[in-house]
């Protein structure tokens, strides 16, 4: 991975996407364990190279209420028990550009 790598807002914003897409179609099973909805995904750099240790902030737009997670070796995230609405997720991680999701709705 190199140092010069930006994370690319759509790239961001797909994940996000896709974590809502997994929302849908895992919280059936997680129900009855967690309450709310589950934020997860995967930060890749540019060349497609998984980013370890990047900090997520998922913020809340209506309450304000911000969670920060942190990817594993893997670039894996995951946030759980969010309240449903509507969410901005900042991306950072050492040597690479901070990257903003668009604004995701949370069901």
């Amino acid at each position: 991975m190199s140092g010069t790598g930006i994370l690319k807002e759509s790239l961001v914003c797909g994940l996000i996407m896709f974590a809502t897409l997994a929302l849908s179609v895992g919280s059936f099973t997680a129900r009855a364990q967690l309450a709310g909805a589950t934020l997860a995904g995967q930060v890749l750099d540019q060349s497609g190279s998984a980013v370890a240790a990047a900090k997520l902030v998922i913020k809340n737009n209506a309450t304000g209420e911000v969670r920060t997670v942190t990817t594993n070796a893997k670039g894996l995230y995951s946030a759980q028990s969010l309240q449903p609405g509507i969410y901005s997720v900042a991306v950072s991680a050492p040597g690479l550009q901070r990257a903003y999701s668009k604004p995701s709705n949370l069901p």
